[in-house]
Parts: C-alpha cells; structure tokens; sequence
C-alpha cells in the first residue's frame, strides 16, 4: 500500500477512517490495493475497529427488532395453520440514519432479510434462523457465515425423559484476552408429557452455557451451565431479549418469576465466568440495560413522575454496584426509555400509541422514528467494521483494539 508520497502505515491510517463501500471503491486504484484492502488484512482490521467502527464521532445507524400488528408479513414465522395477532418484524430493523432519516447503503440478499438479528457487536450481527440455527454476518463487507448447530443439551448425565429445549438467551462479543470473536448461548428446557408443557415442576433441568469461538469454529461448554436458576422453584426470564455488551463482558438484565426483584448476570468472555449484581431499583420490568457515555447503563422509568433515572454499574477493585448518574423528564408524555443515541438523546417507546421515537432531554423535543412498532425487543448502535466471519485467526501485532 506504499505510494511515492506517502509511507504504508499513514496510507493504513488514512483509509481506516473510511467507511467500508469507500474502501472497496478503492480496491481498484491498483492491483497491490486490491489485495490489501480485504477483511483478512489483520493490520488493516485492527486500524479501521479504532479509527472508525468504535470511534464515538463516526456517523452510526439505529438498529432496533420489535413485534408489528400484521402477521401477514411474515406468516413463515408461524406454526401451520396457528393464528397470532402478532409476528416478530425483522425487515426494516429501523436501519434509519437518525440524524437525517436516510437509510445507509447496505445491500443484503432479500433472504436475509427475513431473519431474527439477536445479538451484534463491532459490526457483526448474529442471525437467528431455522438452519442452520445461528449465523455470523457482516452487511458491510456481504459475508455471511453459517455457525455449526451449537449441543442441545448438556453432557452426560443422560437427559431425562420429556425434557426438550425451550429457549436461548444469547450474546455476542469479543474477548479481550485471546482477542477472538464470541457468541454465549445460554439455553434452557422444559419438561413435557406426551406434547404438553409441564408447568413449575420441582425438578428443573438447569440451563447450559455454550461458548462459540470464531477462531475455532466449534462450541464448548462452560462447566456448571448457568449458576442462578433455583431448580425449587421457576426459572429467571431475560427482560430483555439481547446483550448489552462492553469491554469483554455480556450483560443480560433477569427477573425471577416469583417476585419483583431483578438482576444483572455478567459473563466474563475472557475466563468464561459469571457474576451476579442486584438491581439498584425494585421494578425491573421498568428497566432497561444500555451503554451510557461509556459505561453499561441501567435506565429506570418512574411512570409516576414522567421521569427516567440514569445508573452506571461500577466495578471497581472488583466490587459491582451502581451510581445514581442523573434523572431527566417530565416527559410530554408517557415514554419508556429503552437506550442511548447520543448524551442528550435517548430512544423511547410511547406507551399511547407504540411508536418509537427519539427524546433530546435539551429541547424536550421528540421525534418519531417508527410508527406501529407494538414491543421492541432489542436495540443497538451500528457501525460498519471490516471484521471477517471467516474463521481466521483475528490476531496481530495490536490485536482487534476495541474498546
């Protein structure tokens, strides 16, 4: 990548500030760009994950998966001949550039579209699909990468009878020691009896954690499966249905059935170890977990002022807990905050009429950027990256350097 002006490493600084179809437009300057301007340039990678996916001034989309009141669209979601007022909405992802409405260019096979996004990090998504289950794929550079069927159940002892697999929580990240991309599965059962679910039993098979590392291109199990489920009584169910992910940690938002209290579960990708932390408020189901300035953030919404309240989870000399950050409101009207665009703008649902919309807590102004979105299930910041899903080794001289 030398030139007669420049040396390699600033023409390597210069292009990682790009976004990804501008680089590929330069793929034809020469044959020597060509072949260096690839999602197997190591170098190249590492520069463009610091110098543009996780730069903070680099323009972002909105990603966001929610439930639409028309069925019709994606009838192939659902059973045969099972009616549902509802279907999950994965086509327009509300991949809308916030600040001037305008979708970003992203081509994508139509097929795609019509797969549940679950989990995404430095410009990956992770797709949920029928089969293969699980997919690794990056919009930017149009690679898709098919994961192999992670075990549906844990290792011996044998599994008991009626017991089948009801769901997963899932998450995806990169691990911060062998500097590798991860997908955590923590997948749970249920028991039925001749086709019917069985309800509360006493018995609970406990849920198992699956690890996928891109590098290996294989799953393994991490050793006592999830630790929190009480086999006494039911199982925690995920607030909300994907990850908040930061600096080598998952975080996934729980709340147990039999009573109000929440809690954070976060899984350390570098040791494969998790650690419970208490919510600092005593209504979950009117939280929400984020990114905030940094930090992993919980976002508290007090229906009865009109208000949200800001706490930052610290982990300091390896100590959790929570710092009230700010509280903003009153809002014009009743909105649920469910994340972060930028330090004074917040993403909300309208409680009235279910629109997603965005909150500037300077103006007080709100803006509407989905209409008709009846549940949102999961959102997200994206940014374009040069990651491969290829199962190559991600290593160099400085590693995938996120932050």
């Amino acid at each position: 990548m030398e030139s007669n002006y420049f040396p390699s490493d600033i023409v390597v600084d210069i292009l990682s500030r790009l976004p990804v179809e501008t680089l590929f437009r330069f793929k034809s300057v020469s044959t020597n760009w060509n072949s260096k301007i690839t999602p197997t340039n190591h170098y190249l990678v590492s520069m463009h994950l610091k110098n543009y996916t996780n730069n903070p001034a680099t323009k972002a989309s909105l990603l966001a998966t929610y439930l639409e009141a028309d069925a019709s669209l994606f009838a192939t979601y659902l059973e045969a001949n099972e009616p549902a007022p509802y279907s999950r909405h994965s086509v327009s992802l509300c991949l809308e550039e916030v600040d001037d409405g305008r979708r970003p260019p992203i081509h994508v096979d139509q097929s795609l579209l019509e797969r549940i996004v679950c989990g995404t990090g430095n410009g990956l998504f992770l797709l949920d699909t029928i089969h293969p289950h699980y997919n690794l794929w990056n919009p930017a550079t149009r690679e898709i990468r098919p994961l192999p069927d992670p075990p549906l159940f844990t290792s011996p002892p044998e599994t008991p009878p009626g017991l089948q697999h009801s769901s997963d929580y899932c998450g995806m990240g990169v691990d911060l020691v062998d500097n590798d991309i991860k997908v955590v599965l923590i997948r749970n059962y249920d028991y039925y009896d001749h086709g019917h679910w069985i309800p509360s039993s006493s018995s609970r098979f406990p849920s198992s954690v699956f690890v996928y590392t891109l590098r290996s291109n294989c799953w393994s199990e991490v050793a006592g499966g999830y630790p929190y489920g009480d086999g006494q009584q039911d199982p925690t169910y995920c607030l909300f249905d994907c990850h908040t992910y930061h600096d080598g940690f998952l975080y996934w938002l729980f709340k147990d059935y039999n009573n109000r209290n929440g809690y954070v579960v976060a899984f350390d990708m570098g040791n494969n170890l998790f650690h419970k932390i208490n919510c600092p408020v005593d209504d979950p189901p009117a939280c929400n977990l984020g990114l905030f300035r940094g930090s992993v953030a919980l976002f508290e919404g007090q229906k009865d002022y009109g208000t949200c309240v800001v706490w930052l989870l610290s982990s300091r000399g390896g100590q959790w807990s929570w710092i009230k950050h700010s509280s903003f409101g009153v809002f014009p009207e009743e909105l649920v905050v469910i994340g972060c665009w930028k330090d004074d703008q917040f993403i909300a649902q309208t409680s009235c009429d279910d629109q997603l919309v965005l909150y500037d807590t300077g103006s007080k102004q709100i803006k509407v950027l989905v209409s008709k979105c009846w549940s949102i299930t999961w959102l997200n910041i994206y940014r374009q990256s040069l990651l491969s899903t290829l199962p190559i080794s991600l290593t160099s001289g400085k590693g995938l350097q996120v932050e």
